[in-house]
Formats: structure tokens, C-alpha cells, sequence
């Protein structure tokens, strides 16, 4: 019993001395942490006053679509400002030729031939011949007044026309058959001059089949012929009066289709209408 009463009290003087041993640590980590913030308080530096950079003025000279293009990036709302309404050149690489869905207006975008560039210096020109014979990767400086920035990616110069370029000879239409490949790469390359030497053509494609399906709005049963590439964009599609034509057809085999070139609806079709299955 003895034995037991003096671990009682030994117990009892432990606990004692933990506790305040504890109060004691709390008191000197409150003191260190008042001390810590004094210490903050003192050593917080004075605002660092904004800085702004000059805007420099619109070159009369080419300016290269690099250059604009990164002034965009850094700051289109001030680079709008800079440039509204201003005539300038501009000089770079053809990213893309085509005709814009809303105004139907004939464009050629200047870039930088970076691969993830993710602006287009768009020169909307009044003459839509001015493109044939041009090609996504070459040269080209174009001169206008800057009309807006979209906002997204396209930085429009609207009048513009092509002051420099590089051209090639536009080939005649093939009175046998068509690879698919090679009309796809005419459209990717440049749809607009590829329309004009297509236009009202009567053209034999061969390739493979990628869709066969029904027209949403002219409900007409059509066949899709590819190249069968794992990132084809384009389809040249086989508008048929006959829907029997596709009976037993299935995707990835091969075929042939004859018609008349009918349109290229800016994005991705093709289309040959009147068309049939068969060379």
C-alpha cells in the first residue's frame, strides 16, 4: 500500500512539473511569435512603384509578323491602339489561305511558320485572284490598314493586297484519275485557287472510303473518299442520286467516284455533285 501511495505521488510531482514545464514552453512560443511578427512588421519592404513600358510608334517601313504578332500577345488592348487605322506592310509565311464564313471576303494569313503560333495576321483582300498560285509555307508581304483584332487569334488588315510573293504555276485539271491525296493536298494547301481550277470540273477520284452517310440538310446519301490518314482534315464527298449505290460498301476499302466538282464549303467537305460510284 506504501508502495502504491508513493508512485501516487510520484506520479502526481510528474504531472505537476509537465504542466509547467508546458505553460512555460507556451509563454516562450508566444513571446518568439510576437517577436517574429515586430520582426516581420519592421523588415516589410516598400511598395515597389508600377512600371510601364514606352509604346513604341508604327514603323514606316515592312514590319515583320513576328513582331506584331508578339505585341498582340504581350498586350492586345494596347497594341489595338497603336495600330488602329494605321497603313502598314507586313512581311512573314503564308499559314493559311481561305474565305471567311461570315463576309465570304478571300483572306491569306501571315504568320510565323512557328508550329504552336496561335495568332494570324489576316490580309482580307478585295480581289480573291490575287492567291491563285500561292502556297501555305512560302513567303509573302502584304500591305493595308489595320482593321481590328478579333479578340482570339486573327489581327485583320482590311483593305490589304499582296505586294510580294512567291508563285507557282497552277496545273491544269487531270483528264484520268484523281488520287485523293493529291486533290486533299491542293484544298490544304490553297482551297481557294484548288476551287478555281475545280469549279464545274468533271474529275474520277479514286481512294478510300472514310464515311458513308446521309446530308443533314439535303438529306442526299453520300460516300466520303480519303486517304485514310490517322489526321486527314478533308473529305471528298460523293453526292449520289442513287442511295442503292453504297449497298454492301463498307469503311477503309478502296473506290472510285466520277462527278462534277461542285463546291468546298470551307472547313472540310469536298463535294463532287452529281456524282456515282464507279470510274
Amino acid at each position: 500500500m506504501k508502495y502504491l501511495k508513493y508512485l501516487f505521488l510520484t506520479g502526481l510531482i510528474v504531472s505537476v512539473l509537465a504542466c509547467s514545464a508546458s505553460t512555460e514552453s507556451l509563454d516562450s512560443t508566444d513571446e518568439s511569435g510576437l517577436g517574429k511578427e515586430k520582426s516581420e512588421t519592421e523588415n516589410v519592404a516598400a511598395p515597389v512603384p508600377t512600371t510601364s513600358t514606352q509604346v513604341s510608334q508604327v514603323s514606316a517601313g515592312i514590319i515583320e509578323a513576328s513582331e506584331i504578332i508578339s505585341e498582340f500577345d504581350n498586350n492586345a488592348v494596347s497594341a489595338s491602339t497603336k495600330y488602329m487605322d494605321k497603313d502598314i506592310s507586313v512581311t512573314g509565311v503564308i499559314s493559311d489561305i481561305g474565305i471567311d464564313t461570315w463576309t465570304e471576303k478571300t483572306y491569306v494569313s501571315v504568320g510565323t511558320d512557328e508550329l504552336f503560333d496561335m495568332y494570324e495576321i489576316r490580309c482580307i483582300l478585295d480581289k480573291p485572284s490575287e492567291v491563285t498560285g500561292l502556297g501555305k509555307g512560302s513567303s509573302i508581304t502584304v500591305s493595308g490598314t489595320f482593321h481590328e483584332y478579333d479578340g482570339f487569334m486573327y489581327i485583320d488588315i482590311k483593305p490589304c493586297s499582296i505586294t510580294e510573293s512567291q508563285k507557282e504555276q497552277v496545273s491544269q485539271v487531270s483528264a484520268g484519275i484523281i488520287e485523293a491525296s493529291e486533290i486533299i493536298s491542293e484544298f490544304d494547301n490553297n482551297a481557294v485557287s484548288a476551287s478555281t481550277k475545280y469549279m464545274d470540273k468533271d474529275i474520277s477520284v479514286t481512294g478510300v472510303i472514310s464515311d458513308i452517310g446521309i446530308d443533314t440538310w439535303t438529306e442526299k446519301t453520300y460516300v466520303s473518299v480519303g486517304t485514310d490518314e490517322l489526321f486527314d482534315m478533308y473529305e471528298i464527298r460523293c453526292i449520289l442520286d442513287k442511295p442503292s449505290e453504297v449497298t454492301g460498301l463498307g469503311k477503309g476499302s478502296s473506290i472510285t467516284v466520277s462527278g462534277t466538282f461542285h463546291e468546298y464549303d470551307g472547313f472540310m467537305y469536298i463535294d463532287i455533285k452529281p456524282c456515282s460510284i464507279g470510274g
